[in-house]
């Protein structure tokens, strides 16, 4: 809201100047336009009733919408998948897992459209479109374990980005879509070597990406003006060796497949709880450096010890919060977002104004209240 002086005084100066920034800080909302509720409607949620951009233009207040919209219970997809799928399947009641994809689409595809926790539903699908599994493949009999994915997401929405990258990693579909579930520490004898897919994608695709980049998104160069990678191929050996001796839980083998809806354990409790042992890594790692944490994990720490630590040096590195920011910035409102709205965004991530880092509330309120 603008105030326009005219034909006033010099005598009268002083005390327009005070009564503008009166109002500058005064509580006085203007009301939004019909079209500017539609349109911040469409980027926070899945779409937009004549009721809700009624309701939301007359409030004048973007930000209770958003805070409103944070207090909501989260609607979780599992429990509605596991009802509809005894219905449509009965003959497969009390099982661990279904094929039955037609059910968790429609439960998806009703809870986007129908569920009140709009802004939730709508982080949540941004969310997965970066931290990527998918049906195809392996997974597609793995409805049950692949709506409970996505509920990991939903709960995570607005929580803290480090506690959402440590559930995405131990989730048995993660485990298997980038196949570090089984995964065996080195041994010469019989040719076998730590697989790596994840230990690439959590970097690459998850939390940093490829180049160091400053705080508005812009790649670092070097002294002629080259991109300046942040890892090599010696880091991503290291990585590797982190995500050594997990498996499905509720199992006697290391070889059989549990349940699909649990974190993934590092100990099979039928086979004498010796398999962390001869699966994980127990040597010291070096990660990455330039985090605020350290890339130096000793040896002989557990493999919950050396996820943590793992999962600590990534989330503390610079480049999380321009990495992950202009992505939701591209998923929720913008393909093509300027460096000063990035800047403002990761400043978010890094600190939410009481010095937490990876405060989902606080990116997603940088990004929508821009």
């Amino acid at each position: 809201m603008k105030l326009l002086f005219r034909n006033w005084s010099n005598t009268h100066t002083a005390s327009a100047t005070l009564f503008g920034l009166w109002l500058a800080s005064s509580p006085i909302q203007a009301q939004v336009s019909q079209n500017e509720a539609a349109r911040f409607l469409g980027q926070a949620s899945f779409g937009q009733t004549q009721a809700e951009i009624n309701s939301l233009s007359a409030s004048g207040s973007y930000d209770n919408w958003v805070s409103t919209q944070f207090s909501m219970p989260v609607n979780l997809q599992l429990p509605q998948m596991r009802a509809l799928n005894t219905k449509m399947c009965e003959d497969q009641v009390g099982y661990d897992e279904t094929s039955n994809n037609f059910g968790r689409h429609h439960i998806w595809w009703h809870d986007a459209i129908n569920a009140p926790d709009q802004l939730r539903q709508r982080v949540a699908f941004a969310l997965s479109q970066i931290l990527v599994v998918s049906e195809a493949g392996n997974l597609d009999s793995s409805q049950f374990g692949l709506t409970d994915y996505y509920d990991v997401l939903l709960r995570n929405a607005f929580g803290n980005y480090r506690d959402l990258l440590k559930e995405v990693t131990l989730h048995p579909m993660m485990g298997e879509w980038l196949s570090h579930i089984r995964n065996r520490k080195e041994n010469a004898e019989e040719n076998v070597h730590p697989d790596e897919n994840y230990a690439r994608e959590i970097l690459q695709l998850f939390s940093v990406g490829i180049n160091l980049l400053n705080q508005d998104g812009s790649l670092q160069l070097d002294g002629q003006g080259k991109p300046i990678p942040i890892y090599g191929q010696d880091e991503i050996k290291q990585f590797a060796r982190i995500f050594t001796g997990w498996f499905y839980d509720e199992i006697d083998y290391w070889y059989e497949r549990g349940n699909t809806t649990k974190p993934m354990v590092s100990i099979v409790q039928g086979d004498g709880g010796t398999e962390a042992e001869a699966f994980h890594e127990y040597g010291a790692k070096t990660l990455l450096s330039g985090s605020s944490s350290s890339a130096n994990i000793p040896a002989g720490q557990s493999p919950e010890q050396d996820i943590d630590a793992a999962i600590d040096n990534i989330f503390n590195h610079p480049n999380v919060g321009p990495f992950i920011g202009k992505q939701l910035i591209q998923r929720l409102v913008t393909s093509n977002p300027t460096p000063a709205y990035i800047n403002r965004v990761s400043n978010a991530f890094n600190n939410d104004g009481s010095g937490n880092r990876g405060n989902m509330q606080a990116v997603i309120r940088a990004i929508l209240l821009d």
